[in-house]
């Protein structure tokens, strides 16, 4: 549709389409739903029907229109396309529904939904047969018949030329004349078939016969028909229906017969209820059952009812003839009641009723109230008129209680007579029975004597456990009095008597009661407290008022049962409904209607002599049973009767209206009742789940609820109905006195019809717990009483006869209101409590409560007020105002104290007593009390209670706390289930006794745990209060509460009350901070948490307790306690053990991940992290490397950060265990200790995250991150060339810390730890500088660029500084290193590593030479063995031989520093004489006589290898040599491998003796071929990390140079065939690699150049013109000889060959190409081939001759220069 838009106007609004527009839109949705539909695509279908039927569109039903208004002709639905939609889609979704729901006829709901969419499209197009016919189809399927007949009815008349229906002119002759003409259709015909099956399940036999003869007469061979006429006429008399008027007054069946017992009217109604029930029940199953053969038709099933029962079946009531002697009474009441009726009452009524008189009241054995119906309960009421409304009481009468008694008696009887039976008939063998019984009786007499001697001694040897308890109470009692008297100057805390003696006499009788129910427990019954959180102010026998009550009873003490002797009546009626009825429903409502006016009429009767009796609870609920189940047709005839006015169908209304109400209120205040009593658990019998009961009663009255409103919304309209105008009109004008009074009397009935209403209105409101609608509508009934008072001049009162508020009059009305203003400020301040307006409820309790007027020396208080100060209470604490809370729950708790007592006295001196199961008052005192302590308990654990608590404390909560805490004592020491634990582990063979868990699930544990932890905040308020010393004090109320912890924790109670008392308990230990106290502190947390800390003076004991997860909170107390001690040991060096360890593992668990959510936190995490990552940068001064340590880093104080202050030493804590632990692993498990630092990495980063001015924290961190380094470095020798890059970043991380920890030094602990730190500084800075890092770590990896002067940006290339820097760095570190003491005897690496860092920076040799001597000289002994002293003697040695050699010393020199080294060993010799020890220089004169023992060949080499030297200079060589030997055979081990190189050297370079320093050197190598390394030397602890490969590079190196030498190619070839998988050995294996085969290539040329004559051959094969096919001739023939079985004749050219060629193949893929050629492998190979293909004389000849000739082409040109090669390597 097009839109215009004016110009001016902006632009129209499109938001909302035109209707046509979205009706188009829904019909193309609706094409396609239909689509989907047809496809089979069901439930897709199913959810856009459902779609388009929530559109507004369709759910809004459409006008008729019509098309003139004179016509008033309705538009067909087809002329509307929306109405076609709706039609359509309402159709097809009810018709998806249908079949969802016969595939499960289950679910109820979908039948229900379906049938109201075939509803809404019947309402658009009403002529559709088959929409009559699935409705009717549906409603037979639920049970609805009537509507069923409806619709099949609908179904088979309308027709389409009428679009409206007219019920009214259906006819059955109708249904003849469409039979016989046969115009109708097939869903008609089905209709009509349905319809005769739904007559015949109503029970409607003549129309269904009717149906049926009209049908067979056409369509005899009807089968269904047929089946359903031969039932009709099996079972009953068959009759005419060939007319239409039928005479169907006569009931064709037999009637259902009711036999009564007596004339009773309650037996009369209550038996026709039941047959209706019966009948209902029968005629629904005989449904049901009549829908499950068949499945396609649910409406008809063959041979499966065979008699069917039906509720419009004729009522026949008989009546027993009674005895004679009741006759004559029956007779002369019936003869009264004909009298009356004779005076001119013609209406029938029932009979006086019987008035019961109700009997003394019982105790009810069980706390559940029976809510059967055969039960005759009524209402105790109070007879004095002056008493207060009471509590409703459950009481039998005397008839009921003795008609159970003689049925108990009967049964015994009926026993007995049938044990006599059989008694007499075995009289043959009674001799013989009466025998054995002798026999039996013997030996039950032995056996019971037997038993009682067994009871004896069970008695005796409990009272001996009981006796030995109480000893254990004494000490108790004493150590508990022994505390009274140190603290007796406090406040509050001194008592002039002993503690646990009574103050007056009647707690003495008191004590005496609460001891006699302790020894009423034991293991399997304990005191049944409820825990609910709610004060239960219910007391029986006590004579308060209870306000909250808000229904006055009835003062009438006799209830109304219709079962008097007036039988006649009854008679009459029987007689009046056998004459006519129409079944049982009809008869039961003119019985039920008869009832209800009788009642009326008596409501009405003003005569004093009227007994106004209540009606029976019975007869009662029988009444409201039978108008609930004809609700609709009481109804019907209440309001359609035509000889009652308008007036007595109200009155009728209000009546019942009355009954539902008077019964409603029974059942509310039963059901409150009933909340406040808890069936015992504790009995004999099995206990039962009253949860099913409280649902049922709570059932039953929101149905009275429903049924009460129903009635009264009935009243309602029928009043609105009146014209209240016109009454008001009736009581102004008064025109005759005869009028006057008509109209005055009319007016009394419309007064009377307000107030009941009113009335009405307010018990419902108020059974709602509405209290504000209930004060209105009392407020509206006073407003009319006043009226209708000032109007007569009279007082107005009306007595409704009900059990609750039966008097409507101005006094009573104001009564009622005083209670509900009450109850309406009780009821404001509940509602404003739970909508949390806490202090307009405080505002409300305090108009009727006054906490500043709490009397705590009144014995008595109200219940209400107790309730309102329970909530006062709560409100006061929920509105933060603590000491109010604090006043009005220290107030509880001194009442129900003294409750306590004052009942347990009350008791001792009555003669009749409870039971241990039926006493519910000691029961419900113990609940309050557990309320108002666990509140005041939560009031002092608050954090704030200093700052309101007041110091002065009342006394009356203490006196009454020393009560409970005296009970505390009787109850754990009296306790039969505790008394057996006094044995435990007496006898070792007998188990130790445990109580029972009903023992242990008391509530009583929760009062007396949590009583001793309020009197414990208590005395620690009042002690910090005081100006005197506490700690005294405090240490012995701990040891108290210790003895109190053990004696619980023997019971397995000390976990009770949510385990309340240990923590308070740990609480006060930690206060105390006393060592003695550490294994309480450790078994409260084993109590708590589980948590077993393994001590060796400690014994932790299992008290069984319920565990609950430990959290952080209390983790933290544990942790404190430990703290220090742990950071001592670790920094000792030792690792945790024992309870330490425990402790730092249970907390740990809790305390993983450091909280980064606070900014300081976060801030410092970030700077760290930068400081870490930043380029190392080296200065000259230390100063100035030291203030790059220098960062903006925050202090974290844990009170601003909400941190947990475990944080700030866990970290630590873990990362230095994990450092200790690699510490102590053995070194070959490299990747667990990689694990394990980068895991102490990150705590120790949290850890100078939280503490960033932490020396200890920093410097561990670097030595993590220098030992991952480390690790890296160790791996293998591929793993430093591959992990560079990581390597240099661990080692700058470890400069930075080290660099940071040493700014911070001045907080360094111990000497020892910083002689640690120090010499890791340093030789973090050796690993930097030497070889394999080489300064990597100072190499910076980003590009920078910088300007030039002329603006232009070019890159600055990145210089690393020298390595003398780094090594100057680490002389400082070094020197400061051996300032400070080492607990390991480890100070001669200091001056070990100093003269290697002097020899780095090129210092003098004697210089660095001294360093050594001064290492030394500080060697000691390690666990018995000097082998790591060697390293300095043999560097000293080695540097010296070095420097000699270099001549940078003389020889003078070097024999003054050998005494020197010589003195130094002797002089550690001495000092070490003790100690088991291998020393040089006792081993000189040994090494001395091995060296003279040498053979003399070696001594002559020696003397021929040094005539190039000196004889200076020849001996002090051979001093170092003999020195050098010394050592190597000083080592046990063989791990000093640098000897034998040093040797191998001075024989290579001193002696110039290769082969000497080949065979020397080779004993570091292993070159078998069966092993894979080439090289096996150990790696020394003292080693620096990654200096074992720089030695097996350098060794490897020197081999090979001394193989090339020596022209060794058995050793070259070899070595480079294990070089070529040596990758983990060898930093530099491809360099490596090939010096080791170019060495061999050199020499194998060297041979073929020279004994072979390789160079001239070659140079002869160039120079000869050889044709290629004589040459190619050759070469074929020598492969062929080559490969053939007959080998070469030169066995050497053939083995070299084959090696080059394996060398070939070695170098695939591991060395380049362009290497290759460089290295001439290629043309050692052809020199190779050639000399062994011409090695023959006659092809070398051959070759010559060919030399000079001319005539042969040209071979040595290019091309063929190009080619040969190639073929040569072709057949290589």
């Amino acid at each position: 549709m097009s839109q215009w838009n004016t110009l001016n106007n902006g632009v129209t609004d499109t938001s909302n389409d035109a209707v046509e527009l979205q009706v188009e839109k829904l019909l193309q949705e609706y094409q396609n739903t239909l689509k989907l539909h047809q496809k089979g695509q069901i439930q897709l279908a199913k959810q856009k029907y459902e779609e388009l039927v929530s559109q507004d569109l369709v759910k809004n039903e459409q006008k008729e229109t019509k098309s003139s208004p004179k016509q008033k002709i309705v538009t067909h639905v087809k002329d509307s396309p929306l109405s076609v939609l709706r039609f359509l889609v309402y159709k097809n979704y009810a018709t998806i529904l249908e079949d969802e729901f016969m595939t499960d006829q289950s679910n109820v709901n979908i039948a229900k939904k379906a049938l109201q969419n075939y509803l809404q499209a019947v309402k658009i197009d009403p002529t559709e047969h088959s929409l009559w016919y699935h409705i009717g189809h549906l409603s037979h399927i639920l049970k609805k018949l009537r509507f069923a007949r409806l619709a099949f009815e609908t179904g088979f008349y309308i027709s389409d030329e009428d679009r409206k229906l007219k019920l009214n002119s259906i006819d059955p002759s109708d249904a003849l004349q469409i039979i016989q003409s046969g115009k109708y259709t097939p869903m008609q015909w089905k209709c009509l078939e349905s319809l005769c099956q739904v007559l015949f399940d109503i029970g409607d036999h003549r129309l269904c016969l009717l149906y049926l003869n009209i049908i067979l007469s056409r369509y005899s061979t009807w089968e269904r028909g047929q089946q359903l006429k031969n039932k009709i006429e099996s079972n009953y008399v068959e009759y005419d229906t060939t007319s239409i008027d039928v005479n169907i007054d006569k009931i064709l069946f037999d009637p259902i017969l009711i036999t009564l017992e007596s004339s009773n009217w309650l037996i009369l109604a209550d038996a026709l209820f039941s047959e209706y029930k019966h009948l209902d029940v029968s005629m629904v199953n005989a449904s049901e059952k009549g829908t499950v053969d068949n499945k396609n038709d649910p409406f008809y099933c063959e041979g499966s009812i065979k008699e069917a029962s039906f509720i419009s079946k004729t009522i026949r009531i008989a009546i027993k003839e009674e005895k004679k002697e009741k006759e004559e009474k029956v007779q002369k009441d019936n003869t009264l009641i004909e009298s009356e009726k004779g005076a001119g009452n013609t209406q029938l009524f029932p009979p006086e009723p019987m008035l019961e008189t109700p009997q003394e009241s019982v105790k009810p054995q069980s706390s559940t109230v029976s809510t059967e119906v055969n039960q005759p309960h009524v209402l105790a009421s109070n007879n004095d008129a002056n008493s207060k409304a009471t509590d409703i009481e459950v009481i039998m009468t005397e008839e009921s209680t003795n008609s159970l008694k003689r049925k108990r008696d009967n049964e015994e009887e009926t026993t007995n007579i049938e044990d006599g039976n059989e008694d007499g008939n075995e009289n043959d063998n009674e001799n013989d029975n009466s025998s054995n019984e002798e026999e039996d009786e013997a030996e039950e007499k032995r056996l019971s004597l037997r038993a009682s001697k067994r009871q004896r001694d069970k008695i005796a040897n409990e009272e001996t456990s009981r006796l030995k308890m109480l000893e254990e109470e004494k000490e108790f009692v004493d150590k508990v009095q022994a505390f009274y008297d140190k603290v007796k100057y406090l406040p509050s805390f001194n008592h002039k008597t002993p503690w646990h003696e009574s103050v007056d006499e009647p707690l003495n009788v008191f004590w005496e009661w609460f001891d006699n129910k302790i020894s009423e427990l034991d293991s399997g019954y304990c005191w049944d407290i409820s825990n609910d959180p709610f004060i239960n102010s219910k007391f029986e026998g006590r004579n308060e008022d209870k306000n909250l009550t808000l229904f006055l009873i009835s003062q009438f003490t006799t209830t109304m049962e219709y079962a008097g002797d007036m039988k006649t009546s009854v008679k009459d009626f029987v007689d009046d409904i056998n004459e006519s009825n129409s079944g049982i429903i009809d008869s039961l409502c003119k019985a039920i209607m008869t009832i209800i006016r009788d009642d009326m009429r008596r409501l009405m009767n003003k005569e004093p002599n009227e007994n106004n009796s209540v009606i029976s609870i019975k007869f009662l609920e029988l009444l409201t049973d039978i108008i609930t189940a004809l609700e609709s047709n009481i109804a019907d005839i209440v309001l359609s009767s035509k000889d009652a006015s308008q007036f007595d169908c109200i009155f009728a209304l209000l009546r019942i209206s009355e009954y539902f109400i008077d019964l409603l209120i029974r059942n509310t205040i039963s059901s409150i009742e009933e909340t406040g009593l808890h069936p015992s658990n504790n009995s004999n019998r099995k206990k039962v789940s009253t949860s099913l009961a409280k649902q049922t009663k709570l059932q039953t009255i929101k149905n009275l609820i429903e049924q009460s409103a129903f009635w009264i919304g009935l009243v309602e309209q029928n009043i609105l109905s009146l014209s209240m105008t016109s009454l008001v009109a009736n009581i102004s004008n008064h025109a005759s006195s005869e009028e006057n009074t008509r109209e005055k009397c009319i007016s009394m009935d419309d007064c009377e019809i307000q107030l009941r209403f009113y009335s009405l209105k307010g018990k419902l409101a108020q059974c709602k717990n509405n209290i504000e609608d209930a004060y209105t509508w009392y407020s509206k009934c006073k407003s009319v009483l006043e009226r209708m008072n000032n109007y007569f001049s009279q007082e107005i009162e009306i007595n409704l006869r009900s059990a609750f508020d039966c008097v409507i009059s101005l006094k009573d009305i104001d009564k009622k209101l005083s209670l509900l203003e009450v109850g309406k400020l009780y009821i404001t301040a509940k509602q404003k409590m739970t909508t949390k307006n806490y202090t307009g409820a405080i505002e409300d309790l305090e108009r009727l409560v006054k906490p500043e007027s709490f009397d705590f020396n009144k014995p008595d208080e109200t219940d209400e007020n107790i309730r309102m100060a329970s909530m006062l209470a709560t409100a006061y604490m929920k509105d933060s105002k603590y000491l109010n809370a604090w006043n009005c729950y220290m107030y509880l708790f001194c009442y129900f104290m003294k409750q306590l007592t004052a009942y347990g006295h009350s008791q001792m001196q009555s003669e009749t007593r409870y039971n241990r199961n039926d006493d519910t008052n000691f029961l419900s005192i113990l609940q309050n009390i557990n309320i108002a302590t666990d509140n005041l308990v939560h009031l002092v654990t608050l954090e704030n209670r200093e700052e309101w608590l007041p110091y002065q404390l009342n006394q009356c909560l203490i006196d009454k706390l020393v009560v409970m805490i005296k009970m505390s004592t009787y109850y754990i020491f009296r306790h039969p289930d505790f008394i057996p634990l006094v044995n435990n582990f007496t006898t070792p063979d007998m188990p130790p006794h445990r109580p029972s868990k009903i023992t242990k699930s008391n509530i009583f544990n929760d009062i007396i745990v949590k009583s001793w932890v309020l009197q414990s905040y208590l005395f620690q308020h009042v002690l910090n209060k005081s100006n005197s010393t506490t700690n005294d004090m405090m240490v012995t109320w701990a040891e108290l509460l210790q003895e109190l912890h053990d004696e619980l924790g023997e019971r397995e109670v000390c976990g009770a009350a949510k385990s309340i008392f240990l923590h308070h308990l740990l609480d006060t230990f930690m206060k105390v901070d006393d060592t003695s106290l550490r294994r309480e502190i450790y078994q409260c947390y084993h109590c708590l948490y589980d948590v077993h800390l393994a001590t060796e003076s400690y014994i932790i004991e299992e008290h069984h307790c319920t565990h609950t997860k430990l959290d952080q909170k209390a983790a933290e107390l544990l942790f404190t306690l430990v703290a220090d001690a742990v950071v001592a040991k670790l920094k000792g060096g030792a690792l945790l053990k024992n309870d330490l360890k425990d402790v730092i593992e249970t907390v740990a668990g809790l305390f993983e991940e450091l909280p980064a959510s606070h900014p300081y936190i976060k801030n410092n995490q970030t700077i760290i992290e930068n400081y870490l990552n930043s380029q190392l940068t080296i200065y000259p001064s230390l100063n100035s490397i030291l203030r790059t340590a220098i960062i903006p880093t925050t202090e974290i104080s844990p009170n601003k950060t909400k941190v947990s202050s475990v944080f700030y030493k866990i970290f630590w804590i873990r990362g230095k265990t994990l450092r200790l632990q690699i510490k102590n692993r053995a070194k070959l498990n490299n990747e667990k200790n990689m694990m394990d630092l980068e895991e102490a990495v990150e705590e120790f980063t949290s850890h100078i995250i939280l503490n960033p001015d932490d020396t200890d924290g920093w410097c561990e961190l670097g030595a993590c991150y220098q030992y991952l380094a480390d690790e890296e470095l160790n791996w293998s020798a591929s793993n430093i060339k591959e992990h560079k890059d990581l390597i240099s970043e661990y080692q700058r991380k470890a400069f930075h810390a080290y660099i940071r920890g040493i700014y911070l030094r001045k907080s360094l602990s111990k000497e020892a730890h910083g002689s640690e730190i120090y010499a890791n500084f340093g030789n973090l800075l050796y690993s930097i500088a030497s070889p394999p890092m080489n300064m990597e770590a100072f190499k910076i990896k980003n590009v920078r660029h910088a300007l030039t002067s002329d603006g232009k940006l070019f890159e600055v290339q990145n210089k690393v500084p020298p390595p003398k820097y780094t090594y100057r760095l680490a002389i400082m570190m070094y020197s400061q290193a051996f300032k400070h003491q080492s607990l390991d005897h480890s100070d001669w690496r200091c001056f070990y590593m100093l003269g290697k860092c002097f020899a780095k920076i090129e210092r003098p040799p004697r210089e660095v030479l001294d360093w050594y001597l001064q290492a030394i000289r500080k060697i000691k002994a390690k666990n018995g063995r000097y082998d790591h002293a060697l390293e300095p003697i043999y560097l000293f040695y080695s540097a010296l031989v070095k420097y000699l050699c270099k001549g940078e010393l003389d020889t003078k020199t070097v024999e003054e520093l050998l005494v020197n080294e010589k003195t130094l060993n002797v002089r550690t010799q001495e000092e070490n004489s003790d100690q088991d020890v291998i020393y040089l220089a006792s081993n000189t004169e040994s090494t001395q006589k091995d060296l003279n023992s040498m053979p003399s060949q070696l001594m002559a080499d020696l003397s021929r290898d040094t005539t190039h030297l000196t004889s200076e200079m020849a001996n002090v060589y051979t001093t170092i040599l003999q020195r050098l030997i010394g050592i190597r055979a000083a080592d046990s081990k063989g791990v000093h491998h640098r000897v034998t190189y040093r040797l191998a050297w001075m024989y290579y370079h001193v002696y110039r003796n290769t082969e000497k320093a080949k065979e020397e050197l080779l004993k570091l190598f292993t070159l078998k071929p069966t092993i894979k390394s080439h090289i096996t030397i150990w790696k020394p602890g003292f080693e620096l990390p990654g200096k074992h490969y720089v030695y097996i590079n350098k060794y490897t190196i020197f081999l090979i140079e001394l193989a090339k030498q020596s022209s060794d190619t058995q050793t070259l070839k070899h070595l480079y065939r294990k070089l070529r998988r040596g990758q983990t050995l060898l930093l530099h294996d491809k360099s490596v690699f090939r010096m080791a085969y170019t060495s061999y290539l050199q020499i194998i040329k060297s041979r073929l150049r020279d004994y072979y004559r390789a160079e001239s051959i070659m140079q002869t094969i160039k120079d000869s013109r050889i044709s290629v096919d004589s040459f190619q001739i050759i070469c074929s023939t020598f492969i062929k000889t080559f490969l053939g079985d007959k080998p070469l004749s030169d066995v050497e050219l053939y083995g070299i060959l084959q090696d080059l060629s394996e060398l070939r193949r070695l170098t695939q893929g591991f060395i380049s190409a362009a290497d290759l050629n460089c290295d001439g492998l290629d043309g050692i190979i052809q020199m190779c081939f050639a000399a062994s293909v011409f090695e023959n004389k006659a092809d070398f000849d051959k070759l010559l001759e060919n030399q000079n000739d001319t005539s042969n082409p040209l071979l040595p040109n290019e091309a063929n220069e190009d080619q040969k090669p190639t073929k040569n390597e072709h057949f290589l």
